[in-house]
């Protein structure tokens, strides 16, 4: 191997994480090293109650990877090779103990090995799965053990890397079938690994990064590569297996994509079967509904990717129209047969079931009213129905293009006033004001923004800036002082620019009343900036409530935007407070007195530092800091 020196290990990892790969090494976390080649691979401790596997690579670059959540280039790969670096002696060199090993009679090495395997019976397991798999071209149940084994038990946050990376040795024996055009077995195999994961799944494992997920996804869409050389029968065989697995799994791992891998026009009449005598007969409503939802879906699904419209429309009827979802279902496949007059009438009678929303239907109903009335084609369009669907799509939040698709009916039959008096008056409140804003009606949105008692500050704030933009600043700046009033947090340059418009507006008495609204230091210096040319007594009057918050290179910036005075008076508040906070504030307190100094007159200067030093005097190693940089 390679000499390696601290600098390239600095720039293959960054400084942040060598450092604590550095502090790993000096607190002696490397548990064992061995080196083999240009490689290094062993154990280091972490935060995790077992140890970190560690492999790290040095040829013309440096890569590692590690079992941690981390995955790759982290401090404990930095940590091995600083650790290579600083005793070589620590790591075993496994090229010298093969050379050594070859040299062995077949005895010796039996005793070595039953030597191992007794210390070590896990390596047992490895062994026998090995010999097992190579017997044969593949050995399913011989790689059913390794993967119980690997995911034996509760896994936890720390465990999943070190799973996963031991389920990818085992699914790189698939990848090789693959290659090898073993495609049967190599489907086999990643269809065992799909129903291992879900059920890790089911067992409660901590996938918080999604690194478990992700390799279950990567196991279907390699399934779905080979399945397709596969042969019908083969096909049809492995129907019920993944329709077993997809019963249970609801976990975002696209299980049921494999379905579609499988689904051919020959085997579509069994995967029907199979589907429809999963939808619960008995318990929850809710959990009855949701999987015949998911299982109907998925059926129509299958039969309009394989072109079969017809057989869709057949699978409705059977299963019945109970639900929104099921007419919406049954006028899909309508639409694909090209039956979109029969397909509206569903629709229709879709929307007026008394259930709850059911947005995708309610924007069908309005696509398609729009596409029969731009073609002309004789539709009843019934306007008290439409009114009715078109405050229900609006009704959680407004949407620009589901808006258009309302307005364009209403626009085509002559109504657009009367759904604009439908919106203002019955309309919830924020859906009303986007819609007045979108079809630029100010006056109606600027009025109700201010009456409102229940508008979002964010939308009050969004009528102001349109009120702005048209020169309207009386009305902007009554909505910038509400949205303030009512708790907007925010600051953006909108924001900004609104704000400097009520500073420069406003009299006193709103000033005042305006400044007792800020609740964030980020509004707060938004206001300042603004307030500079006008008072900057009000400017300092609204930082002091947010001061320690701010950093100390901010406070030196505003010290040096305000005048002598003022700048002094912020300064000091900020100083007292903070080294009366924590001594960790020393220096900082120490950075802004020299500032302090320099703003200062002499005579001026001396008056306060010694009344400082006074009021501070127990306070030695301040005081100490004070003397050293010679402030007094």
């Amino acid at each position: 191997m390679r000499d390696i020196t601290r600098d390239e290990i600095r720039w293959a990892f960054g400084e942040k994480t060598f450092s604590r790969g550095l502090e790993y090494v000096e607190n002696g976390y490397v548990e064992i090293g061995v080196k083999k080649g240009n490689k290094l691979v062993g154990t280091v401790l972490g935060s995790a109650p077992n140890p970190y596997k560690v492999r790290v690579e040095i040829t013309d670059e440096i890569r590692s990877e590690c079992t941690c959540p981390v995955g790759a280039m982290c401090k404990h790969g930095v940590a091995l090779i600083l650790q290579w670096m600083k005793e070589r002696s620590s790591f075993l060199d496994a090229d010298n103990l093969l050379a050594s090993l070859e040299r062995r009679d077949k005895n010796e090495l039996i005793k070595i090995i039953s030597a191992i395997i007794e210390e070590e019976p896990v390596l047992a397991s490895k062994f026998a799965f090995s010999e097992e798999v190579s017997e044969k071209r593949v050995n399913l149940e011989a790689i059913s053990r390794r993967i119980s084994q690997i995911l034996r038990g509760f896994l936890d946050y720390y465990a999943v890397p070190g799973a996963v990376s031991e389920l990818e040795e085992v699914k790189r024996i698939g990848d090789r079938l693959a290659e090898d055009g073993s495609f049967k077995e190599a489907v086999d195999l990643y269809l065992l690994l799909v129903e291992r994961g879900v059920d890790a799944f089911e067992n409660g494992v901590d996938d918080s990064d999604g690194i478990l997920g992700d390799f279950v996804i990567e196991c279907v869409e390699d399934f779905n590569k080979n399945v397709e050389k596969l042969g019908e029968e083969q096909k049809r065989a492995l129907i019920s297996k993944i329709t077993e697995i997809i019963e249970v799994e609801d976990y975002g791992l696209d299980t049921d994509e494999m379905l579609f891998g499988v689904a051919t026009r020959e085997n579509i009449a069994a995967l029907e079967e199979d589907l429809l005598r999963r939808i619960p007969k008995s318990g929850e409503s809710f959990h009855v509904e949701y999987h015949r939802r998911r299982i109907l879906d998925l059926l129509s699904e299958l039969y309009e990717y394989l072109g079969l419209h017809g057989d869709a429309l057949r699978v409705m009827i059977k299963a019945g129209l109970k639900k929104k979802d099921d007419y919406l279902r049954f006028a899909s496949a309508l639409m694909a047969e090209g039956k979109d007059k029969e397909a509206f009438e569903y629709v229709r009678a879709g929307v007026r079931l008394g259930e709850g929303r059911n947005y995708a239907l309610d924007e069908l109903y309005f696509n398609l009213l729009n596409q029969f009335l731009g073609e002309k084609r004789e539709v009843e369009v019934k306007e008290e129905e439409a009114v009715n669907i078109a405050l229900n799509l609006l009704s959680s939040h407004f949407k620009p293009e589901t808006y258009k698709l309302i307005k364009g009916v209403f626009e085509k039959i002559g109504r657009y006033e009367e759904l604009i008096s439908a919106i203002k008056t019955r309309g919830e409140e924020s859906v009303a004001v986007s819609v007045l804003l979108h079809d630029a009606h100010l006056d109606d949105a600027v009025e109700r923004a201010i009456s409102s008692t229940t508008l979002h500050p964010m939308m009050i704030i969004e009528v102001a800036e349109a009120a702005k933009e048209k020169g309207k600043q009386e009305e902007a700046m009554k909505l910038t002082l509400k949205a303030l009033k009512q708790g907007f947090i925010s600051a953006n340059e909108s924001v900004s620019e609104l704000i400097m418009v009520l500073v420069k507006g406003s009299d006193e008495r709103e000033l005042k009343e305006a400044i007792g609204y800020v609740r964030t230091v980020s509004i707060a210096k938004v206001f300042a900036n603004a307030l500079l040319e006008r008072s900057q007594e009000y400017a300092v009057r609204v930082l002091e409530r947010f001061l320690m918050e701010m950093g100390k290179e901010e406070i030196k910036g505003y010290a040096k935007k305000l005048d002598g005075e003022y700048a002094l008076k912020m300064c000091h508040s900020w100083v007292s407070e903070a080294v009366n906070r924590s001594h960790v504030y020393y220096d900082d307190a120490v950075d802004i007195l020299k500032t302090m100094r320099e703003i200062a007159g002499e005579e001026e200067w001396k008056r306060y530092i010694q009344a400082f030093m006074e009021a501070n005097k127990g306070k030695k190693k301040l005081v100490e800091k004070i003397r050293g940089v010679k402030l007094v």
